[in-house]
């Protein structure tokens, strides 16, 4: 272990674990050189937080207000632990793909995104500037909001894992399709497609909520793009447009094919398994799985492409929901029921734990149980009170 590893924290040496299992040894100490850099004035570098394929994410804190939260700072990744690797022309396409990726961030404005915080432009210290050309331009970065929570790939795989009850499990995978569903019309509207569908870009945050948030705008492509710009993982693309990517056709940002990628995320939502690349799924593993019937023939539908439109899973999906609401029993008031019961056996328990022997008793405990215990005062013998007794026992008498 390196020194600059030594006085790296946890999460940055199982980075670099990590990244050298990938075949770069070194590559995270190289890029733990920008920890201290200070940016716009006022925004300070503290740690690496992730190494993606083509960008850096650290953390920052603001030197003004150092009691905010930290946020991320996003970064064009270069191979600066191999330096003569480095080409100015791969280095100002990756420029100018991060600049991209602001805009787009900035122009979205969708809440199922992280906030953007503004692009900055910094001196790389971590490049020769004596080389010229693109070695001595300055750098982009992004800053915008952090996400709480873990990745969906990570939560899959404890969720399908472990020994939580169905019920639960169903429930949050069914709030984990649904809210992509939502997430996916809404940017739709908004004139962008996500592109890259897979689950490590995607955000489930704590509870109760369970939000899901998408992570990488760099995967956001424009309706109306024909240039081909489409990033991706081949196993989530439908099979026919694998195959036509290999032969050499460009990608389309078409409806038609975010609607198969988004059957095939949810299809590895509702089983835990990957989908193979150029292959159909198997739609027989959803009988099985642990989504809702419901849910699952609508996965299988995307799948297929039966839905020309994620909006109109979505609108099948509401319809669907609604039925079963008004003819069963309502979701929303089942859940009440059973925080009820909850709150009634806590109550329970109090109370038993209050009534123990041999516990102490406060006085305002001390004083209810005398008032209950004493006698309850004599009522004055009236003429009414006399009459009134008198004519109840003659009702009685006759009765018999």
């Amino acid at each position: 272990m390196t020194a600059t590893l030594m006085n790296a924290s946890w999460h940055e040496r199982r980075l670099a674990r990590y990244v050298e299992a990938r075949g770069e040894p070194g590559f995270v100490e190289a890029l733990l050189g920008l920890k201290g850099l200070v940016f716009g004035s006022r925004h300070r570098i503290e740690s690496l937080y992730n190494v993606g394929g083509e960008s850096a994410v650290y953390e920052t804190r603001d030197i003004r207000n150092p009691e905010d939260p930290l946020r991320i700072a996003k970064v064009a990744l270069f191979p600066v632990h191999r330096p003569l690797k480095l080409e100015s022309a791969t280095m100002r396409k990756q420029r100018r793909d991060l600049r991209i990726e602001s805009d787009y961030l900035a122009s979205c404005g969708s809440v199922t995104l992280p906030r953007h915080d503004g692009l900055f432009e910094f001196n790389n210290p971590l490049l020769d500037a004596m080389r010229g050309g693109a070695f001595s331009e300055p750098d982009p970065l992004i800053l915008m909001e952090r996400l709480p929570g873990q990745d969906l790939d990570r939560w899959l795989a404890r969720v399908h894992r472990s020994n939580v009850p169905q019920a639960r499990v169903r429930r949050a995978l069914e709030r984990v399709s649904v809210m992509l569903l939502q997430a996916l019309v809404d940017l739709y509207d908004r004139g962008f497609i996500y592109a890259d569908l897979r689950p490590a870009n995607l955000r489930v945050m704590g509870r109760p909520e369970r939000f899901v948030r998408l992570l990488d705008a760099g995967s956001l492509v424009r309706v109306d793009d024909d240039s081909g710009r489409f990033p991706h993982v081949p196993s989530y693309l439908p099979p026919e447009v694998f195959r036509a990517r290999l032969s050499g056709k460009k990608i389309l940002a078409t409806a038609q094919t975010q609607t198969v990628m988004t059957g095939r995320t949810l299809f590895e939502v509702a089983t835990g398994n990957i989908p193979h690349a150029g292959k159909e799924i198997d739609t027989r593993l959803l009988k099985d799985s642990n989504v809702t019937p419901l849910i699952a023939e609508i996965i299988e539908g995307l799948c297929r492409g039966d839905f020309e439109h994620v909006r109109h899973a979505y609108r099948y999906l509401a319809k669907r929901a609604t039925r079963r609401v008004r003819g069963g029993t309502d979701p929303t008031r089942a859940t009440q029921q059973v925080e009820e019961q909850k709150a009634a056996k806590r109550k329970a328990a109090r109370k038993q734990a209050q009534q123990k022997p041999g516990r102490k008793k406060s006085r305002q405990q001390k004083a209810k149980q005398r008032k209950s215990a004493a006698p309850p005062p004599a009522q004055p013998s009236t003429d009414a009170t006399l009459w009134k007794r008198w004519t109840t026992s003659l009702k009685g008498i006759f009765r018999r």
